[in-house]
């Protein structure tokens, strides 16, 4: 199968950012990259070192508790990773994963579990691209939980 991944414009990856920011499940992992191309490396916290002391000489940023103006990169290898961890937790089911499928003739992104006999499966979401598939899953996350 040819390659799936989707280069989005600055504006499309903006946009999808937005909409995975807003969903209930949203919260930024260590890993993810912001839209400024600023990288997660703890979330709320100073960086330390394993006897306390503070991390020096090296270049880290850590990301605010209250960061709500930084979008996701969603164009970031890591940061769909990321997206993925926080799929599996909405959903509560850490077999859910990405597969690509091709329907009419194009090139499509599931999320979910795929159909085995023994075990079932689970649909969560399908889009032209990986990244937009997580985020319809996370989205589709918060109309099925209390």
């Amino acid at each position: 199968m040819t390659s799936v991944r989707r280069i989005y414009t600055d504006t499309e990856a903006l946009a999808l950012g937005k909409r995975a920011v807003a969903c209930k499940a949203w919260h930024r992992t260590p890993g993810m990259r912001a839209i400024d191309g600023s990288r997660v490396v703890q979330v709320g916290e100073s960086v330390r070192r394993g006897d306390g002391a503070p991390l020096s000489g090296c270049l880290v940023w850590t990301l605010p508790a209250d960061c709500s103006s930084l979008l996701p990169d969603l164009r970031d290898h890591a940061t769909i990773g990321g997206l993925l961890a926080l799929v599996r937790e909405a959903w509560d089911d850490a077999r859910i994963s990405t597969y690509a499928v091709k329907m009419k003739g194009q090139h499509w992104w599931n999320v979910g579990v795929p159909w085995e006999a023994d075990s079932g499966g689970r649909f969560c979401a399908t889009a032209p691209s990986e990244a937009e598939a997580l985020v319809l899953a996370l989205e589709a996350a918060a109309s099925r939980r209390p």
